[in-house]
């Protein structure tokens, strides 16, 4: 998820608490994510670190960074191959 170009972000906490919910349930069926979240500005990180936080029961491997170079670096070393 990149929102590297995203000036303003309009989700509410219950709308992360909806999507991380979301995620638990389809977590059955897709065990083995990884998701990487860009989110420099400080409201796009805050609310990507909530819903990392409530998503942790997924089981997915998550991260959220400020700057894409630094989550892609992090992306390959999880799926090694995958990313360009």
């Amino acid at each position: 998820v990149d929102f590297s170009q995203v000036s303003e972000l309009r989700v509410s906490a219950v709308e992360v608490q909806t999507i991380a919910d979301e995620n638990r349930r389809t977590a059955v069926f897709t065990p083995d994510v990884v998701v990487v979240v860009i989110a420099p500005l400080d409201h796009a990180f805050g609310v990507s670190r909530m819903w990392e936080t409530l998503a942790e029961a997924t089981g997915w491997n998550t991260r959220v960074f400020r700057e894409r170079g630094e989550a892609l670096a992090w992306l390959r070393k999880q799926v090694p191959n995958a990313v360009s």
